[in-house]
């Protein structure tokens, strides 16, 4: 679970990236993962293309209802995905 694209901007180890570890909890500042670091950095990147962004979280949504209970997997799709679709005042949302 790589994505070269996400920047380690606030504190954490140096030359760590906001990635998820094994138990899906941010490998840079130890929150749960996606975290808001990783949020605003991806809708950052991914501004014109949000299909895209929701397609990536989608695959990391899939890869953490592999790896977890069911019963962790209620809240998920909030989760992986809630964050991915923002509205800009007079915009469509995607």
């Amino acid at each position: 679970m790589n994505d070269s694209r996400i920047t380690s901007s606030d504190a954490g180890p140096p030359g760590v990236r906001h990635i998820p570890d094994s138990a899906w909890q941010c490998a840079r500042c130890g929150s749960e993962w996606p975290c808001e670091s990783y949020k605003r950095t991806a809708l950052r990147d991914y501004r014109r293309n949000r299909v895209a962004l929701a397609m990536l979280m989608a695959t990391y949504l899939h890869r953490f209802a592999r790896d977890r209970p069911a019963a962790e997997c209620v809240r998920a799709g909030a989760r992986f995905l809630g964050w991915c679709r923002t509205r800009r005042p007079g915009r469509a949302a995607w």
